[in-house]
């Protein structure tokens, strides 16, 4: 929609941003109402005061540190997430920036970003499915998929769209 805003009937890119937030706006809404009718949450014991608010706030919330705590694996992998996706915004980042400063336009970076979340997710599911299915394969498909990355950046230099994507593929 931001890529070709005529096809949508809209006049420029600006336009189309402005319609995408409704869209999202009601994608989301389709997804929360079947929480607010099927997930029951549990009632409070007791509303705090007004000026204890915050203060019931914290302390929840260092309970709720208190807790995690117990539960080691669970501090791992919010810390190896943090850490993960951290890195994952960093490539996008320099990504982007790097297909700025070879001239592409603003659609061909969109685009670029776009290819990489499609064409990502199946290899993404069949790696899980076939890590699962085969423990012992499981270092293997992780070093291959980085393999495949290594092999990848040997690609000729990438001043063209058509290299900037073919680089973005996993």
């Amino acid at each position: 929609m931001v890529t070709d805003p005529a096809r949508f009937g809209l006049a420029g890119a600006a336009d189309a941003v402005r319609a995408a937030f409704p869209m999202v706006g009601a994608w989301w809404l389709l997804f929360t109402i079947p929480c607010l009718f099927w997930v029951r949450d549990e009632k409070p014991a007791a509303a705090p005061a007004a000026g204890g608010a915050p203060k019931a706030g914290w302390r929840e919330f260092r309970a709720t540190l208190h807790e995690v705590r117990k539960y080691r694996p669970l501090v791992w992998f919010l810390l190896a997430y943090w850490l993960y996706i951290d890195g994952v915004n960093t490539v996008i980042r320099m990504a982007v920036d790097y297909g700025l400063s070879l001239g592409f336009p603003q659609q061909s970076l969109i685009a670029a970003l776009l290819i990489t979340q499609f064409v990502g997710f199946p290899p993404a599911l069949a790696f899980g499915w076939l890590g699962r299915r085969h423990r012992r394969a499981h270092r293997h498909l992780h070093r291959d998929r980085h393999l495949c990355g290594d092999v990848r950046r040997g690609l000729p230099d990438e001043r063209t769209v058509a290299h900037f994507y073919a680089a973005r593929l996993p």
